[in-house]
């Protein structure tokens, strides 16, 4: 499924999704409210914010192959810092599973940082996918399931987007009514470095989406 990834250059699939999304999905009570409560208690109806998705820990040490290569924590600061001055936006929400890149976005953006309050992170997964970490108690599972749902619908209400090219932003996108500005990260592929290869992966994906939208006309 790498051409998820490329959905963000599609407008017309997004709104397909988005449609879809919006049909189909439906959050139970309890969570609906947990979401819209975290929301309130961070973000007012003044605030333009930014928000930013970035994956570390597993993701980086693992080098899926054919997955989105993900920007360096300090290059993501720079591009931010950019992003916020001229979308005049006064806070940043930071949705990251990696401690030592919210510790970084932390000492650069201080007070106008904000994220949810349970904000489960990680230090080193010494190689393990997230998903295979023991964490204990069902409950506690679930609140790291929850955590994460809460900060991808956070980031689709944010004024504006800057996000590695994950399967989470690709929900962003896809929840969101629109962004104002949106940034995603394109670095290439992890194992397809040569550009040979990624010019062919590339034309695959273009090819495979105007046959679909011929499909669909």
């Amino acid at each position: 499924y790498p051409w998820i990834y490329n959905l963000h250059n599609y407008p017309g699939e997004i709104k397909r999704w988005h449609t879809l999304y919006q049909q189909y999905i439906r959050l139970n009570e309890p969570t609906r409210t947990y979401i819209n409560d975290q929301y309130s208690r961070l973000i007012s109806n003044k605030d333009r914010v930014l928000g930013v998705l970035l994956r570390g820990t597993d993701y980086i040490q693992r080098k899926p192959y054919g997955h989105p290569i993900q920007p360096d924590t300090n290059s993501a600061i720079s591009k931010c810092l950019e992003i916020m001055e001229k979308q005049n936006c006064n806070k940043l929400f930071l949705a990251t599973e990696d401690s030592g890149c919210f510790n970084a976005f932390s000492e650069v953006f201080k007070d106008d940082l904000i994220t949810t309050s349970e904000n489960i992170l990680y230090e080193n997964t010494n190689g393990q996918l997230l998903s295979d970490i023991r964490i204990g108690l069902h409950r506690e599972r679930f609140i790291r399931a929850l955590d994460y749902l809460s900060k991808i619908v956070i980031l689709s209400r944010c004024t504006c987007l800057a996000a590695g090219q994950t399967s989470g932003s690709v929900g962003a996108l896809i929840m969101s009514e629109g962004f104002e500005y949106k940034y995603l990260w394109d670095l290439g592929r992890y194992g397809l470095e040569d550009t040979l290869r990624v010019s062919f992966l590339k034309f695959a994906v273009k090819t495979w989406f105007q046959r679909l939208f011929r499909y669909h006309q």
